[in-house]
């Protein structure tokens, strides 16, 4: 999405104490970033995180891939030298 980020992915997997993650529980894994409600949406769009599948009647996805996914939206923010807020402002 944008510059490289610096900050540690694997963070995810040393914390996260299962190989799956429930989409109900992506809220909780991704530290309120996002929600169930989303990610149903971004999946019926075919941009979820790969290799989601169904345990009974919760969608789930693996670890991995759900790292991946965040990974893959984050960006570094670039501060201009004028100013110190986020937007370089």
């Amino acid at each position: 999405m944008g510059t490289e980020t610096q900050f540690d992915w694997e963070s995810f997997r040393r914390t996260w104490p299962a190989p799956i993650v429930p989409r109900t529980s992506f809220g909780l894994f991704s530290g309120g970033l996002y929600e169930e409600k989303y990610l149903a949406n971004q999946d019926a769009a075919g941009v979820g995180p790969q290799g989601a599948f169904r345990i009974g009647r919760k969608v789930v996805y693996p670890t991995l891939s759900a790292i991946e996914w965040l990974r893959q939206r984050a960006a570094s923010i670039v501060r201009s030298e004028k100013g110190n807020g986020i937007d370089g402002k």
